[in-house]
């Protein structure tokens, strides 16, 4: 047996098809089992089930995952290949889509695929420790002791319930983002939803295959049920790439771009430690990956430096933080070869100084080059392509901050109020009964759930015209607006609160 493994392997790696006429599929896999909350042992567990699908013929499923041969005696091989030869009479080509779903408790890795047909082979992802978390839970990652680890050596921190591999490009591998509840308000389509409703379960699956009574092409049967609603609704699916969206991995990068997130995680000012790492990552694998595919957020800019408060003082973008000791020297663009430099102190309060730089090297809508400022340190501000510190020959104390596609950041502050979440939240009376007890919001915690539901809800809710801009009241007069919620609470709030102002 290990001889007929070893020629398996062989072949596999080799990429020759002929040896297998009828069609071969493998994968190399590793199951995680360390796990830190789950704990199924004996006839509580359900074996680890993988099931395949290509084209139109039927699923097809192979167990005993976890006990795939590791090939320690040829490290240039693939470490856990599993494999299935498909039956004669099905009808396998490299110019059909393969689909693969798996019933682990635990999260599967897998980093390479490979089908061979009898008119040719194609393989998606590499030998390279960096893949695809398949499993019925996106946040499955999360109790893996190894977590972080993981997330830096396989660079990946979402699993999909579905993978789908595309005969038509070798490099996409499309992953199943509908089947798993990472948003609330992922569906917007609410017969959709009921019709999910209406599939298989997960858990009758695993049911399906701890009774002995039934065959695997039962159990198959059922995730057929399962692909076939996928493989209909082609709208759901998103590419899985490697950390995609969010910066090659660098999730301080990824919250830094969006004023909403340096706001929620990080107090509105630039991310920095690894707890605020921790929960930006959390932040795209649940959210905003899915979001951002949708084109629900923008794609992160990934270079911004500047926190909220250095973004509100640019006049104009780029723009750059040119700091020296505790003082911010503001440097906005206004013009090609022009740009404007205001002071601010530690606290950035303004006290009116300002300087015209101009330079002859400087390209449009950048601020890289050489720039003339009169009466600025030694007249001479030098801005690196990198944004690199030491702006001036003047001082050996001085720092460069580049505020990166600022304007679009910028601009995320005008439905959260400038930022201000307690504004937002009191501008409509049910935010006010949902977070703040019915009465104007004024504490953290309160902010906290303000700027929740902005994020989460009610941005999309402004963007689809289903809720009001906010009125953004100050604190001297908190006016509300009700279009949304006609209520008696709402009609008495705002009786009460016109009393309190009268």
């Amino acid at each position: 047996m290990a001889l007929l493994i070893i020629i398996l392997s062989l072949f596999a790696h080799s990429g020759m098809s002929w040896w297998f006429p009828t069609g071969m599929f493998t994968f190399d896999s590793a199951i995680l089992t360390d796990l830190t909350t789950q704990d199924l042992t004996g006839d509580a567990a359900a074996p680890c089930m993988v099931y395949v699908k290509h084209g139109n013929n039927p699923v097809r499923v192979q167990s005993d995952i976890a006990s795939a041969p590791d090939n320690t005696w040829a490290t240039w091989l693939h470490q856990w290949l599993n494999y299935y030869v498909f039956p004669s009479d099905f009808t396998i080509s490299v110019d059909q889509d393969t689909w693969l779903w798996t019933s682990c408790q635990d999260p599967m890795m897998v980093d390479f695929f490979r089908l061979y047909a009898p008119d040719g082979s194609i393989s998606f992802g590499a030998d390279d420790h960096k893949g695809t978390c398949i499993n019925t839970q996106a946040d499955a990652l999360e109790d893996v002791v190894l977590q972080n680890e993981l997330s830096q050596l396989w660079h990946v921190d979402l699993c999909y319930e579905t993978i789908r591999l595309d005969y038509g490009d070798k490099d996409v591998i499309m992953g199943w983002a509908g089947g798993n509840a990472n948003s609330p308000y992922w569906f917007q389509d609410l017969d959709l939803e009921e019709e999910m409703n209406l599939l298989p379960s997960v858990e009758e699956i695993r049911d399906c295959e701890r009774d002995k009574a039934t065959s695997d092409q039962d159990c198959a049967d059922l995730v057929g049920q399962i692909l076939d609603f996928q493989i209909t609704h082609t709208e759901m699916w998103e590419p899985v790439n490697s950390h995609g969206d969010m910066c090659n991995g660098d999730a301080l990068a990824y919250c830094n771009s969006y004023g909403d997130l340096m706001d929620t995680y990080c107090d509105g000012e630039v991310c920095t430690t690894e707890s605020q790492r921790n929960r930006c990552s959390r932040h795209y694998r649940l959210w905003g990956r899915q979001a951002v595919a949708r084109g629900g957020r923008r794609a992160p800019s990934c270079g911004n430096q500047c926190g909220r408060t250095q973004l509100l003082s640019c006049t104009g973008f780029p723009c750059a933080d040119l700091r020296e000791s505790e003082d911010h020297h503001v440097m906005s663009y206004n013009s090609q070869g022009v740009a404007i430099v205001e002071h601010f102190d530690a606290d950035f309060a303004a006290d009116g100084q300002s300087w015209t730089c101009t330079s002859d090297n400087a390209a449009a809508d950048s601020l890289v080059g050489t720039w003339s400022c009169p009466g600025f340190f030694s007249d001479l501000v030098t801005i690196t392509e990198d944004y690199a510190d030491d702006f001036t020959d003047a001082s050996t104390d001085d720092a460069v901050d580049f505020c990166q596609d600022g304007q679009r950041i910028v601009e995320e502050r005008e439905g959260l109020c400038n930022w201000d979440a307690l504004a937002y939240c009191n501008s409509y009376s049910d935010l006010m009964a949902e977070y703040c007890g019915g009465f104007p919001c004024t504490n953290d915690e309160q902010r906290s759930g303000c700027t929740r539901h902005w994020t989460f809800i009610g941005r999309p809710e402004m963007r689809h015209g289903q809720r009001a801009a906010p009125t953004c009241p100050s604190w001297g007069r908190r006016a509300l607006s009700t279009k949304t919620s006609k209520t008696g609470v709402a009609q008495r709030m705002q009786r009460l609160l016109s009393s309190m102002m009268a």
